[in-house]
């Protein structure tokens, strides 16, 4: 069995190129095929890694054996909309998606308030806790 990170994730290094395309990753696959020298292989994919090996099923069906799926993610689009609504509960936001195409867009605005929320909490407990130590440490000095 050969455990595969997805470019740019785990413990695969950073594309020097910056190609983080679907097609690109589809390519990792066949490379590392091409390298184990095995002319047909079983791929068993998780979360996004759906969209990759059905992919690559597309371009190379006959060099799978067949494709085991977990936990996948098969259409991006659906995936990404999908997440929108949980991060509007989570931040008391009113994000929607308008148009078919404008799906990534409004997740990244989501994400991008999700990870401020997150951080200016994370500010905040922070700041909390430094003005607890400050006065535990004023009040042992006086």
């Amino acid at each position: 069995m050969v455990y595969l990170d997805q470019r740019g994730c785990g413990r695969s290094e950073v594309s020097t190129s910056g190609n983080y395309s679907l097609e690109r990753m589809v390519e990792d696959i066949e490379a590392i095929r091409h390298a184990l020298g095995v002319e047909r292989i079983y791929l068993l994919a998780h979360s996004f890694g759906g969209v990759i090996a059905v992919n690559y099923g597309k371009k190379y069906p006959d060099h799978l054996f067949g494709l085991i799926l977990a936990n996948s993610t098969l259409d991006l689009n659906s995936s990404l909309e999908d997440q929108i609504g949980p991060v509007n509960q989570l931040i008391h936001s009113n994000f929607k998606v308008v148009a078919r195409d404008s799906i990534l867009a409004t997740f990244s605005l989501a994400r991008r308030a999700l990870s401020a929320k997150i951080l200016g909490q994370k500010q905040k407990r922070l700041k909390c806790q430094f003005w607890s130590l400050w006065v535990k440490r004023i009040m042992l000095l006086g």
